[in-house]
């Protein structure tokens, strides 16, 4: 009979300790559905999935790591996090024995919310999770699973269980008509964003403004001046295709080159973008002064640190050219005369400038000069090209380079600029890199 009695006091324990657990994780699904609903709506997370992994990464808001590091997600540092750090054996391991890891600490349990639907959105591995149907749970948690979430080889069955057992689902389907659509664009969103480095960026479309640019990536416009040296302005045109960045670059290159060989026309500014590296540590790396460039042909240390400066260009320091700033203001022709390196920023031009760049008569026949290093003697086709009477020796025309304006020809020619618009038909001090301009 005692033992009996004892097995029946254990069930009716058992029974108890069970309801008591259903109890918790009620009350913090009360907690925390609506943040999950909002998250689902912002991001395309499921609500069920962000519920189920909060419910068993904490214990239901009870684990010591969501206690006192208000995080629910079980979420790492890693090398990106500066905020808070608190110290927890989980999975860790040196030279064979189990030491604390660093998880991430949040103000409060809403911000660790958000910062997971942040940190599935900016790590790469997760991205195809945004391909799914944002209330198809059973798949979502299998991706978690595939995409390395968690280590337990059942993670995908736990959150199913979860989700099945409390009836979270139905969250999902309380979200907005709008969440498929916007789980959509957001998926979009992702296939316009890269990754150099670990760092995440995009290309820019032709004619984008930096305003453009955070509004497709849903990045705001401070990260991108904040994190691409060269920007500076909200209306700033970029050139297309250009890389920006919408994530600190790291201070390390976590690829295997250890050195970069310095093209023409390339600039510091140029291989930090192309390697993910903060300009800054660049420019430490090797022993350089900050606004200082590489002479062609030198090696760029991009991991590990040069023991000497390389040798530097002639000019030693190279100005970028002034960016093109869309401005809520009449153009004048003084604003038009910028640069037109193929290295820095292109203005816009409308129809009727760049109608207007284009020679519209035949081009007249002109005494020959003496050769300078700036003149060139056409050949027949070229001559045939600019509908020009065949029989024509030489003619003086000038080839637009880099970084050159009306104004900078028109000296090296000892001209003026309105005789070079008069020459060539021009109404615009707008010029484009390989137009060939006649001087005489």
């Amino acid at each position: 009979m005692a033992t009996m009695r004892n097995i029946v006091l254990l069930l009716l324990f058992s029974v108890t300790s069970l309801l008591a657990k259903d109890k918790n994780i009620e009350r913090y699904i009360d907690e925390f559905q609506y943040i999950a609903i909002s998250e689902m709506e912002r991001t395309g997370v499921p609500a069920s999935i962000k519920l189920a992994q909060g419910i068993l990464e904490s214990n239901a808001g009870r684990s010591t790591l969501a206690r006192k590091a208000n995080n629910h997600f079980g979420i790492k540092c890693g090398g990106r996090w500066n905020g808070k750090k608190y110290y927890h054996k989980d999975d860790d391991y040196k030279k064979g024995k189990l030491v604390k890891s660093c998880f991430r600490g949040y103000r409060d349990a809403e911000y660790s919310y958000l910062a997971h639907s942040d940190f599935l959105l900016e790590n790469r591995r997760y991205n195809d999770l945004f391909e799914l149907d944002p209330t198809n749970y059973k798949k979502w948690a299998k991706g978690l699973k595939k995409a390395g979430y968690a280590t337990s080889k059942t993670y995908d069955k736990k959150l199913i269980r979860i989700i099945e057992e409390y009836d979270l689902n139905k969250f999902d389907n309380r979200a907005s008509s709008d969440v498929v659509a916007k789980a959509k664009t957001r998926t979009k969103i992702q296939r316009d964003v890269f990754y150099i480095n670990d760092a995440k960026m995009t290309y820019v479309k032709t004619g984008e403004t930096v305003a453009a640019i955070a509004q497709r990536t849903n990045t705001s416009v401070s990260r991108i001046v904040k994190y691409n040296e060269l920007i500076t302005s909200t209306n700033q045109v970029l050139t297309a295709d250009e890389k920006v960045f919408l994530q600190e670059k790291r201070r390390n290159f976590r690829g295997k080159e250890k050195f970069h060989l310095v093209k023409a026309g390339e600039t510091m500014y140029d291989i930090s973008q192309s390697y993910g590296l903060c300009l800054d540590r660049l420019y430490k790396k090797n022993k350089m002064s900050n606004g200082t460039q590489p002479a062609i042909g030198e090696s760029i240390r991009v991991r590990g640190k040069n023991r000497k400066s390389p040798r530097l260009r002639s000019n030693e320091a190279i100005i970028p050219p002034p960016p093109v700033i869309i401005e809520d203001k009449v153009e004048t022709e003084e604003d038009k005369e910028v640069s037109n390196d193929e290295g820095g920023y292109k203005p816009i031009l409308t129809p009727k400038e760049k109608e207007a760049t284009k020679p519209t008569e035949p081009v007249e026949i002109i005494t020959p000069v003496e050769e300078t290093p700036e003149v060139i003697i056409p050949t027949e086709e070229e001559i045939s090209e600019v509908d020009t009477p065949p029989n024509i020796e030489t003619r003086r025309y000038h080839k637009v380079v880099k970084g050159e304006t009306l104004w900078r020809i028109s000296q090296t020619y000892g001209t003026t600029v309105k005789e070079i618009q008069r020459l060539n038909n021009l109404n615009t001090k707008i010029i484009q890199v390989g137009m060939r301009l006649r001087i005489e």
